[in-house]
């Protein structure tokens, strides 16, 4: 009998079943110069499973296919695999092979060589158990551990470390469920639904009918220098607008030069890992809800305008509520398995927030040279699943903005996805010389 931990929570039911659809990973990168040695790899993963109960889980469903829920793995270890392929054919295989959780721990790690002899390391984890942030938190958690055993310096272990979580829903705080906010999430949810119905904000349409199943995520990988990042920083700090409103400016701009002007929905996660009753800053686990963003096109429409209607949009107290109510809509709505989400699943892709999306984690704090090791390049990645067609990933390490693209092949096409990184690029650097 399984040693059963606790059931999936509502979102990470969903995620469960999206993954069991089409592949749910977030996935993150980072390239690390210096000597270590596969052995040093292994116990660094093996010290960094200890630490997360989560990742010494494997996840199963009743009999019947519902109810998923975590279980506890005996001596299984996070696997790891040296590759061949040249890093963007290794990117894109973890990007669409699902993590083989029934047996496996929710997380797997694929590294390669390059002609340096340099490694690009890549981290692959279940959705289920990781947002973009915490991906990155095991990153920079792993990275650490590798340092410490390559350059053999002990690490200071106690029980402290080992991180236990809760269902996301099990941390709501009072004020965020009940039946008066039960009923401010219907009205969101109706207000919602009449904006799309009078509005009709434009969509990513795909090439040719999908199947939900077996869809292709491909990835584009760009990289801002710290200068033009600066001059953007100063242009957002001179016009009174936000990074993420920026970016959130400059993707709707490029995706309607070739769909037009009008009313566009963009998909945001809201990471509320603090504003939960017990907040989780450190403990892996998915604490994010997309939300929508409503923002207009014009022929007249400025880029720093848009901006600004972004941060008009995007209070921090109206976000965050936003996120509780979808959290909350979800448990009402998530099917009951795989086999009873089809109509739900096609419904999230015709009317759903991410079918265009930005995930913005902002600036993230990590150690550059941690002993002999030297990281750079971290950047973030997710497979798409049936969410949507067209992804920007954005995070600020090191004082380098690295920006991703992210897409449905069979949707939108490599030339298109091209067009639209290479033009929502050359929208920042623009307006960053401006």
């Amino acid at each position: 009998m399984d040693d059963k931990v606790r059931k999936l929570g509502s979102s990470e039911k969903w995620y469960y079943i999206c993954d069991k659809l089409s592949p749910l990973n977030a996935v993150i990168t980072c390239h690390i110069k210096g000597s270590f040695t596969k052995s040093d790899v292994e116990r660094a993963l093996n010290h960094l499973q200890m630490n997360h109960i989560l990742l010494q889980t494997g996840v199963k469903t009743e009999e019947n296919g519902e109810d998923p829920y975590f279980f506890k793995l005996n001596n299984c270890k996070i696997p790891i695999h040296f590759s061949e392929k040249n890093f963007t054919e290794a990117l894109t295989q973890e990007l669409n092979t699902r993590i083989g959780y029934e047996s496996l721990p929710l997380m797997r790690v694929t590294y390669t060589k390059d002609q340096l002899g340099e490694h690009d390391f890549i981290l692959c984890i279940s959705h289920i158990i990781a947002d973009g942030l915490g991906g990155l938190n095991l990153t920079n958690e792993f990275v650490t551990y590798l340092a410490h055993f390559a350059s053999n310096n002990p690490i200071k272990t106690t029980n402290d470390d080992i991180q236990v979580v809760e269902s996301l829903e099990d941390l709501f705080p009072d004020d965020k469920k009940g039946i008066l906010f039960f009923i401010g999430t219907l009205f969101a949810q109706i207000k919602l639904l009449f904006f799309q119905l009078f509005k009709q904000p434009k969509r990513l349409k795909p090439i040719v009918e999908l199947p939900l199943e077996n869809r292709t995520t491909k990835a584009i990988q760009t990289i801002m220098d710290t200068e033009t990042f600066d001059k953007i920083k100063k242009s957002c700090k001179k016009n009174s607008v936000t990074i993420h409103g920026a970016l959130c400016a400059a993707t709707v701009l490029a995706i309607s030069k070739k769909n037009g002007n009008g009313w566009y929905s963009l998909g945001s996660p809201v990471d509320i890992s603090t504003y939960l009753k017990v907040p989780v800053i450190k403990k892996i686990g998915c604490f994010v809800a997309t939300v929508v963003l409503n923002l207009k096109v014009t022929e007249k429409i400025n880029f720093w305008d848009l901006a600004r209607a972004v941060n008009n949009e995007n209070s921090v107290n109206s976000r965050v509520k936003e996120s509780f109510q979808v959290l909350n809509f979800l448990k009402l709505v998530v099917p009951k398995s795989k086999e009873k989400s089809y109509s739900f699943a096609r419904l999230v892709e015709r009317k759903g927030p991410g079918n265009i999306a930005l995930s913005n984690v902002g600036k993230y704090q990590m150690e550059k040279n941690i002993f002999n090791l030297e990281v750079t390049n971290v950047h973030g990645f997710a497979s798409l699943s049936i969410y949507g067609y067209f992804l920007v990933v954005a995070c600020s390490v090191h004082n380098i903005l690295n920006l991703n693209f992210c897409y449905i092949e069979e949707a939108i096409g490599d030339k298109q996805a091209n067009d639209y990184a290479s033009d929502i690029y050359q929208i920042l650097q623009n307006e960053a010389q401006a």
